[in-house]
């Protein structure tokens, strides 16, 4: 079997796809058959990469603790995440920087850090 994919090619062609729907992506295109728990995995094991490197240097957005620290202080929203990341990076990444604190309601019984597919 001979692949002619390059590095650029790939990003060109995936752009936007997060791990487990370039996987799919790549065993459609070439016919490659995966047992769910084997799929599940390499996104297992992607995801604990990435949240490795987020830990190490991962930095809040200039600016952002401020506004969140003012909202939270005036009481008058509920705030919360909502990404098509994994959750458990998402989590990693408001936890490393600080800001989970902001996103955690005495009482509630809702989970404010939310996965979407919709985004």
């Amino acid at each position: 079997m001979t692949y002619l994919d390059t590095g650029p090619q790939l990003l060109n062609e995936f752009v936007g796809q997060n791990f487990r729907g370039m996987m799919v992506s790549l065993k459609a295109k070439y016919k490659y058959d995966m047992e769910e728990a084997e799929l599940e995995k390499y996104v297992s094991k992607e995801e604990d990469q990435v949240i490795k490197k987020l830990k190490e240097a991962l930095k809040p957005c200039v600016g952002v603790d401020p506004v969140l620290e003012k909202l939270a202080k005036e009481g008058k929203y509920y705030l919360s995440v909502v990404s098509s990341s994994a959750l458990r990076r998402v989590r990693a990444s408001i936890e490393k920087v600080g800001q989970d604190k902001y996103f955690k309601h005495e009482g509630e019984h809702v989970d404010i850090v939310k996965k979407s597919a919709y985004i």
